[in-house]
C-alpha cells in the first residue's frame, strides 16, 4: 500500500471504532457530513469531531460544532496535520490547538510478540468487566463514575470489538481493546497500572489485541500517547501521520 493508502486505512478504522462506540452507548450520538464526522460518547470523554477531507467545508464544520455544543459535552476536533486549509478553518472557527497525536501502523499484526511470560492475558467477558474497569481507572487516572459510564458491558456486544485484561499473580494490571474491520485491526485503551509499569505488560496486552481478530488484518493501527509511543515503535509501529487536536477555548471567567 502507498503511504496515502496506509493513512486512509488507519483513519477508517479509527472513525469506525468510535462510531461503533457512539451507537452502543446510551448517551452516544454521531453524524456523518461530507467533510466532517462526529462520533461522541455523550460523556465527559471521547467526544470527537474529525475532519475527513483536506478541503473542509466551513458549513460542515459549523454543523458539527453546533451538534456537539448542543449536547453540552466537552469535545476535541481532530485535523490531519497536512490538511493546511482545514487547519486554518478550524482555528478561524475559534478552536484552540492543544497538541498532536501520532497515528501509527504496524504491517505485521499477527507476528506481534508480547515479551511478558509472567502475564496472563484474558479476553474480557461481562463477568470480568470490573477488572477492566479497575485497570482503566488506575491506568488512566479516571474516576470510577466515568469509567463505568464509558466502558459499559454492552460494548462487548459490538461486532469486531474485543477487550483484554492482563493478570500478574492473579491481579489485573494491564488492559487493551481492539476493533477489527475491513483490512485493519485497531488497538485502543492500552493501560498499565502505575505500580506495574516497566515490565512489558503494556506490550503484552497490545500484542494480544493485535493478534486476536475476527478476520486476518493486513495492518494494525493505533494512536499513541507520549508515554506509549516508544513502546509501540519497539514493537514495529511507525508513524504515518499526525492528527492536530483542537478544543473550545476555556470559558471566560
Amino acid at each position: 500500500m502507498s503511504p496515502d493508502e496506509v493513512s486512509a486505512v488507519h483513519d477508517r478504522n479509527w472513525i469506525a471504532t468510535f462510531s461503533a462506540l457512539a451507537d452502543a452507548l446510551p448517551s452516544g450520538f454521531r453524524a456523518e457530513l461530507p467533510t466532517v464526522c462526529v462520533s461522541a460518547s455523550g460523556t465527559p470523554i471521547m467526544n470527537r469531531v474529525i475532519v475527513t477531507d483536506p478541503e473542509l467545508d466551513p458549513a460542515d464544520l459549523a454543523r458539527a460544532l453546533a451538534l456537539v455544543r448542543s449536547r453540552g459535552v466537552p469535545f476535541d476536533v481532530f485535523v490531519r496535520s497536512t490538511y493546511q486549509r482545514a487547519l486554518a478553518l478550524v482555528e478561524a472557527a475559534g478552536l484552540e490547538p492543544c497538541g498532536r497525536i501520532p497515528c501509527m501502523v504496524d504491517s505485521r499484526p499477527t507476528e506481534a510478540v508480547d515479551g511478558a511470560p509472567d502475564l496472563e492475558v484474558r479476553q474480557v467477558e461481562p463477568r470480568s468487566m470490573t477488572d477492566f474497569h479497575e485497570v482503566a481507572r488506575d491506568g488512566f487516572e479516571m474516576p470510577d463514575s466515568l469509567v463505568a459510564a464509558v466502558f459499559r458491558p454492552e460494548l462487548l456486544g459490538i461486532v469486531g470489538l474485543r477487550a483484554f485484561v492482563g493478570y500478574a499473580d492473579g491481579r489485573p494490571v494491564a488492559c487493551s481493546a481492539s476493533y477489527s474491520g475491513e483490512d485493519a485491526v485497531g488497538v485502543y485503551t492500552v493501560a498499565t497500572i502505575p505500580a506495574a509499569r516497566g515490565r512489558g505488560y503494556g506490550t503484552a496486552v497490545t500484542a494480544a489485541a493485535m493478534r486476536t481478530t475476527q478476520t486476518p488484518a493486513r495492518v494494525a493501527v493505533m494512536q499513541a500517547s507520549e508515554m506509549g509511543q516508544p513502546v509501540y515503535e519497539r514493537m514495529g509501529f511507525r508513524t504515518v501521520h499526525e492528527q492536530a487536536i483542537f478544543q473550545d477555548p476555556a470559558p471566560a471567567a
